[in-house]
């Protein structure tokens, strides 16, 4: 399965939350990773393809998409 690191603008806005959902749908078979605020967990729960990095983690970088 591919792995993809998603940057956007991702603060509860339509354009950009419209955008990751296509995507998302698009390409079930691919991991989308996101830095955003945690409540997009909740928003995208039932997408198992998208993973969210919360916004208050602060060495976010330090993680390894290359699990």
């Amino acid at each position: 399965m591919k792995r993809v690191m998603v940057h956007g603008f991702f603060t509860f806005n339509l354009g950009d939350d419209l955008f990751l959902k296509i995507l998302i749908e698009r390409y079930p078979h691919i991991t989308f990773y996101i830095y955003a605020n945690k409540n997009y967990k909740e928003l995208f729960k039932e997408y198992k393809n998208l993973k969210v990095f919360p916004s208050n983690l602060l060495f976010y970088k330090s993680y390894k998409f290359y699990v």
